[in-house]
């Protein structure tokens, strides 16, 4: 997608998730060395229930779980440090891939230097994309933009909104993409959003080393993009080179 003046993407997402958690204090450590990167700091607590099964008792376990979200001052460019995962995004506008895998590498040389080695269990590559349609007469082809779509019969259509999830396993590359697709509000007046969300994983013996890392994420956006090229049609394509259409 870096061919395109103004790539769709609301947000691009790598996700490193570790076997061994990592401490509080630990989670702050790192936090407080990412501020020259990241100066904007929220502490946000996740709650959740865990329920334990065994035999004919249950127990339910409240779990509290802290996240130090860091962001520059724009709040595009966002890193967040939970207890097993380190999450580094880009919001809109997207600057290319570039950009964003050399922030990711900063940040995540910066976490191997507080926190030491972690054992990955999954490592993931998400790009969000959103493609506004202009209405015609109150309806959206959405299949003239879209080569992903819902076949529907003749008494469901046009429909006011649809969402769909597809599975794809790359046993080569022993990855999974979990593609989803939906109908969505748009910010831009007389259209209609599309969301075109593609997620990239690997949890099955995934890499342990940074030149491992990096080439699945290469090998991953690769993938990525030609899932993208195929669920996409040139109608779509020259949405992408109108600057009225940036958020």
């Amino acid at each position: 997608m870096g061919k395109y003046p103004f790539p769709p993407v609301t947000e691009a997402v790598i996700d490193i998730r570790f076997e061994a958690p990592l401490t509080e204090d630990l989670q702050a450590k790192l936090s407080r060395k990412l501020a020259k990167a990241y100066p904007s700091e929220q502490i946000v607590t996740n709650h959740g229930l865990i329920v334990h099964v065994d035999g004919n008792k249950s127990q339910v376990k409240q779990e509290e779980q802290k996240v130090f979200r860091r962001a520059n001052d724009d709040q595009n460019e966002i890193c967040l440090v939970l207890s097993n995962n380190l999450i580094v995004s880009q919001l809109a506008v997207y600057p290319g891939w570039d950009d964003f895998i050399a922030r990711f590498t900063s940040t995540y040389d910066c976490f191997k230097k507080v926190c030491g080695y972690r054992k990955i269990t999954r490592i993931g590559l998400r790009y969000i994309n959103r493609i506004d349609i202009s209405e015609k007469d109150g309806i959206v082809p959405y299949e003239e933009y879209l080569n992903i779509y819902v076949l529907l019969p003749k008494v469901l259509d046009p429909t006011d909104g649809y969402s769909l999830q597809l599975h794809k396993r790359f046993p080569d590359l022993k990855a999974e993409v979990v593609i989803n697709s939906a109908s969505t509000p748009s910010p831009l007046p007389n259209c209609v959003a599309f969301i075109l969300d593609i997620d990239v994983s690997r949890a099955v013996d995934p890499p342990q080393h940074d030149r491992e890392i990096f080439d699945f994420l290469l090998q991953g956006r690769a993938i990525k993009n030609e899932i993208f090229e195929a669920a996409i049609s040139d109608a779509s394509r020259k949405l992408f080179y109108d600057d009225q259409r940036l958020t």
